[in-house]
């Protein structure tokens, strides 16, 4: 099976033959740009909380305006807050026993505030209608809606539309694979992706049986080609 989160499902999308490489790659395109739009509009960026329970997290939310966007692990998780509060959420967070990183991504993800932007995602709606989305080859799995397959063009292109509205759940999408018969978890992407899911799998019993391979896709320091 396939599983992705943001970019990462666009590439699943492409890797099971569900959408083919050119409108895969236009539509990354196209969806960043409208979220740096969106967020940008609403001054949003993201944050990784790190070593707090989401239950100490509520009260820092609430004061700062914050939202969990993904869930990652146990005491791991991501944040989309307004950029001017970054300072604060660390001096809190930190005050509670944990520690945060700013994201690498200078917009936000995941958010329903970004639905705001009504325009914006009229117009993406209207160009993911368009988009030749076809039956998968291999089956993949919602990371919005654990357990569900995304095994239509309709559930597909739906999938699409939500996913810059809702939270990703990879602590419940990974667990979720041992009943799917899945033994091996490959990941590609960077390695804080893999660290993330590698913790994931030591805090949570259901996984024991399922090894966690990372193939880091984003080398810090690339080699000139030879």
């Amino acid at each position: 099976v396939l599983a992705g989160e943001s970019m990462g499902e666009l590439a699943a999308y492409c890797a099971a033959g569900a959408l083919p490489l050119e409108p895969a790659a236009l539509l990354t395109h196209r969806w960043a740009g409208a979220l740096q739009s969106a967020s940008d509009a609403l001054g949003l960026r993201m944050a990784v909380v790190e070593d707090l329970e989401e239950e100490q997290f509520q009260p820092i939310a609430a004061a700062l305006e914050a939202h969990v966007v993904v869930s990652e692990a146990p005491r791991l998780f991501v944040a989309a807050l307004p950029a001017a509060r970054l300072d604060e959420l660390d001096r809190e967070v930190a005050r509670r026993g944990g520690r945060t990183l700013v994201s690498n991504n200078p917009c936000a993800a995941h958010e329903p505030r970004l639905a705001k932007s009504a325009e914006i995602w009229e117009e993406h709606a209207r160009f993911l209608e368009a988009l030749p989305f076809t039956l998968p080859r291999i089956p993949i799995v919602s990371t919005l809606h654990p357990g569900e397959p995304l095994d239509s063009p309709g559930a597909l292109r739906t999938n699409r539309a939500d996913t810059s509205f809702l939270r990703v759940r990879w602590d419940e999408t990974l667990a979720g694979l041992p009943a799917l018969g899945v033994r091996h978890f490959v990941l590609f992407g960077p390695l804080s992706a893999g660290y993330a899911l590698k913790r994931l799998r030591a805090l949570d019993p259901r996984l024991a049986r399922v090894r966690v391979h990372v193939v880091g896709t984003l080398d810090p320091h690339p080699r000139e080609p030879r």
